[in-house]
């Protein structure tokens, strides 16, 4: 009989949202594993029917139950624990001490949501496999020791491990979950030195890095440039993401021809195409395609010959997806020193600096274009060798099973 293991996401398998990062694993999962999904965070207009093997979990109260969960939260241990934290730290004090409360509050009507919907008991025996190391955790990981039997691992991206990335600058809880984990998966080495000098922790086989990785799409290596030199990059449309770089770097380029294609939406997309509209030169065709799922990413790359792959981002937990869907397809990669990305980039494209200008991002634009095709066919190879070496799905994801079996 396999043994049963519960995966929380956000709105995995209902949504479009987690696919790309989940799919994989969660397909390797199931041969070894009887898995269970139960996304929490579902948007208004997903269409979703639950299933035998997935189910939702609606964190949506009445302010009244609101006030009940919250004077739950604070009588546990946990939540004194960072209360005397927030407040022996002496900053933004009254702002974290508010933004733990809420934390602790919908972690509070997780587990009791939980618990009533898969009927847990003392007598559970089951590995709870948290995808985002956030406050569901944490809902579960309070009361870990009235369920003996079960065990819980984690999976920490950026937006759950650093302090910059919350609204205050602190990750809240982070000590206490983790006193309660039997792993703690990072997806990046980058991750794992900032979470260990962070908590000043030593190294221990509880901190693996397990990279996700993204599925082998055995490409063509021989497919060289288009005349017009096809550049792609693929993110939300937020300032995080700095879109307007390479806005910016292509606006420079007067004598090649480029044809520019983003996909991805934002709260910035209309500025974007605005900004775009302004500067770029005719040389430039350029189109804003919106949002992609993952599946019509993969579509678009084999359907069409992509030159490049490009992304400026200001920051980065880990190594991020679009470039490992670039990769698998053999892609040179412009990318900027940020988290893990310098492990992408090994003579199969060019590393920009972590705040890069213009000019930097058009000159190495013009190198890559510009290029003959016996280094450019060299770009690919490394594209894809970087691809099989580091971050082939399947192959991680056996990785990954081999921990779990240990657990």
């Amino acid at each position: 009989m396999k043994k049963k293991i519960y995966l929380i996401t956000q709105d995995y398998p209902f949504g479009n949202s987690e696919t790309s990062f989940i799919d994989n694993e969660y397909r390797a999962l199931l041969d070894t594993y009887d898995v269970f999904t139960l996304a929490t965070e579902l948007g208004e207009n997903t269409d979703f029917n639950e299933e035998k093997n997935h189910g939702i979990i609606d964190l949506k109260v009445s302010f009244c139950k609101k006030i009940l969960y919250a004077l739950r939260f604070l009588v546990e241990k946990d939540a004194w624990i960072e209360i005397i934290s927030i407040c022996s730290e002496r900053k933004n004090v009254l702002k974290n001490l508010a933004r733990a409360v809420m934390y602790g509050t919908y972690a509070e009507i997780f587990f009791y949501r939980l618990r009533r919907k898969i009927n847990l008991s003392k007598d559970t025996k089951a590995l709870f496999y948290f995808f985002w190391w956030d406050r569901k955790c944490l809902g579960l990981t309070m009361h870990r020791k009235k369920y003996p039997q079960i065990k819980i691992i984690a999976r920490n991206h950026g937006y759950d491990l650093f302090d910059a990335r919350e609204l205050y600058g602190r990750q809240y809880f982070k000590p206490q979950m983790d006193r309660e984990l039997e792993r703690l998966i990072f997806a990046a080495q980058y991750s794992k030195d900032y979470y260990l000098k962070r908590y000043k922790l030593n190294d221990s086989p509880k901190y693996p890095v397990r990279l996700l990785g993204v599925a082998d799409q055995k490409p063509d290596l021989s497919v060289g440039k288009e005349k017009i030199f096809h550049i792609l990059s693929c993110s939300s449309a937020i300032a995080l993401k700095r879109i307007d770089l390479i806005i910016d770097g292509l606006s420079l380029i007067k004598d090649t021809e480029i044809k520019w294609v983003h996909i991805g939406d934002g709260s910035e997309l209309e500025n974007l195409k605005i900004s775009a509209e302004k500067k770029l030169g005719r040389n430039i065709d350029y189109d804003f395609v919106g949002e992609y799922s993952n599946r019509e990413v993969i579509k678009y790359y084999r359907e069409n010959n992509v030159n490049c792959f490009i992304t400026t981002t200001s920051t980065e937990g880990g190594n991020p997806v679009s470039i490992q869907e670039a990769l698998s397809f053999g892609i040179p990669v412009i990318a900027v020193n940020v988290g893990d990305i310098h492990y992408m980039i090994d003579k199969n494209g060019i590393l920009l600096s972590e705040d890069p200008s213009g000019n930097e991002i058009a000159d190495a634009v013009l190198k890559i274009a510009c290029m003959d095709n016996e280094h450019y066919a060299d770009l690919r190879k490394n594209s894809y060798d970087i691809y099989c070496r580091l971050y082939n799905a399947e192959v991680n994801c056996q990785r990954f099973i081999k921990d779990l079996e240990q657990i």
